[in-house]
């Protein structure tokens, strides 16, 4: 008794001590959070923290899964995105038929274990088009070819051109189940020659991993610098 006693006092001391520490930003520690580092810049009024919370329904984990509102209105960025692209058709889609969860969030590693992030983009994958959510409004894609063979699923996809109208962008998603257990998935895009990727995790595995949760008093675009370097050509040809 006297031991657990001991170590509650130890615990409260080192969160409050880390809490002192800041002027401007103000983290919520407990006993399921750890603290990997922080930045403070005095002279410039500037706080960091990184801190990864092993809590399995935590306030950071609610943030990430949160898409908001997905309003299909002809009036919002979704609507309006979708019928633009419809209208330049010569003729009608099919829907997919696909095995995969709808929506995803990204996942990066930290020290070699996988943990969450709440970072963007977020992808609603539905049976007829893609959902992506930035900084931006959501904006929608449309699916207009589907493959599947294995742990890999082929999209061919037309995006809304914002420059011309009239004229529907094409692109091409493939993703790659690296992990089938726990459903990571390499999701690899090609526009117009130009390859990106995102790690990515349906929102129903969420609760088995630990999210990284950072607080700063300026976005300094340096934010995921914390985590593993990646080579995706690498892997996406393991």
């Amino acid at each position: 008794m006297k031991q657990i006693f001991t170590l509650f006092i130890l615990t409260i001391f080192f969160l409050t001590g880390y809490c002192q520490d800041f002027k401007y930003i103000k983290p919520k520690l407990t006993d399921s959070t750890k603290v990997v580092k922080t930045e403070i810049d005095s002279k410039n009024q500037f706080e960091r923290i990184y801190y990864i919370d092993y809590a399995i329904n935590s306030q950071a984990k609610k943030e990430l899964t949160n898409f908001g509102v997905v309003n299909t209105d002809p009036s919002e960025s979704i609507g309006s995105t979708y019928l633009g692209i419809l209208k330049n058709l010569k003729k009608k889609t099919r829907k997919i038929n696909s095995n995969l969860p709808e929506r995803w969030v990204k996942i990066f590693k930290y020290k070699g274990d996988w943990i969450l992030f709440n970072d963007i983009p977020k992808y609603l994958l539905t049976d007829s088009c893609l959902i992506t959510f930035q900084m931006d409004d959501p904006v929608s894609s449309l699916i207009v070819d589907y493959k599947a063979e294995n742990n890999k699923y082929d999209y061919s996809l037309l995006s809304y051109n914002w420059e011309n109208p009239t004229i529907n962008q094409k692109y091409e998603l493939q993703i790659k189940i690296i992990d089938s257990k726990r459903l990571i998935a390499l999701w690899r895009f090609e526009f117009q020659g130009q390859v990106t990727y995102d790690l990515m995790i349906p929102i129903n595995q969420v609760s088995y991993f630990p999210a990284m949760v950072m607080l700063e008093t300026d976005l300094m675009d340096d934010e995921n610098e914390i985590f593993d370097k990646i080579d995706y050509e690498k892997l996406w040809n393991k």
